[in-house]
């Protein structure tokens, strides 16, 4: 008797903790990238980075020297956005059409650093070294 009781507890312990666990557990909106629908209107390409990200080093290093007009944004880690001097430089209006753009990607719940944004094109992760030239250049 003494183990049917010991059973019993044990599996009323473990469907409480698992009902627990789905209680608080973060309830993350799933979005395909497809379904987000960009429109920037800048000529500025926007690259997406955050602070202590190696991909984000090595298209930071990469893109430093690039032809093509580009701004970089970058989520610090107390989790605020610091601005590069392009980005400052921009009309009012033009940076708030990027950050209005931007809101959408962290709307998702699912951002891969570094992001890259151009007009309607997002590329999520870091790009292969020919995409990065063909785009910034």
């Amino acid at each position: 008797m003494k183990y049917i009781i010991c059973v019993v507890v044990v599996i009323i312990t473990l469907f409480i903790i698992h009902r627990l666990n789905l209680l608080f557990e973060p309830k993350i909106k799933l979005s395909n990238k497809d379904n987000i629908s960009l429109n920037i209107k800048s000529d500025y390409i926007v690259v997406l980075s955050q602070e202590n990200c190696p991909y984000c080093k090595l298209l930071e290093e990469r893109i430093k020297d690039a032809k093509g007009k580009h701004t970089i944004i970058t989520l610090t880690n107390a989790g605020t956005f610091k601005y590069d001097n392009y980005y400052t430089d921009m009309d009012i209006h033009e940076r708030e059409d990027i950050i209005n753009e931007v809101k959408k990607i962290f709307d998702t719940g699912m951002v891969y650093f570094p992001v890259i944004l151009y007009k309607t094109k997002i590329i999520n992760g870091l790009p292969k070294p020919e995409e990065i030239d063909d785009l910034f250049n």
